[in-house]
């Protein structure tokens, strides 16, 4: 099948004309995952039956506000207090502590840690 030359330029400028639309789109869509994570609200995970716990994503850095018990032979230490969240239920929050142990805690009883300086 022989095409002509107005054909192909037609083409090409089509092609062009998506690029276009496709770099547009990318933006829009970097604008608005960056609204997304600025705004604590719209951060929410879903379990999975399908309810939300708002705030928290798997492999958010977390800290622990309330009460945490002392490991057997050594004091809590910071590294206990905070740690990345595993697994979510629609009451519960899992966590692996900086230290290797396991938690789980009710929501409210978290701070997501937004940058690691902190």
């Amino acid at each position: 099948m022989c095409m002509s030359e107005d054909s192909v330029d037609q083409l090409i400028r089509e092609l062009e004309g998506l690029r276009v639309q496709e770099q547009a789109i990318l933006r829009r869509l970097v604008a608005a995952r960056a609204r997304e994570t600025r705004n604590p609200e719209t951060r929410r995970s879903h379990t999975r039956d399908g309810t939300q716990v708002a705030g928290f994503r798997i492999g958010d850095r977390v800290r622990i506000t309330n009460e945490v018990r002392s490991p057997i032979g050594r004091r809590v230490n910071s590294r206990d207090r905070t740690g990345t969240v595993t697994k979510i239920t629609r009451k519960r929050v899992f966590i692996q502590t900086d230290n290797g142990g396991s938690m789980n805690r009710a929501p409210t009883n978290l701070q997501v840690i937004e940058d690691e300086a902190q």
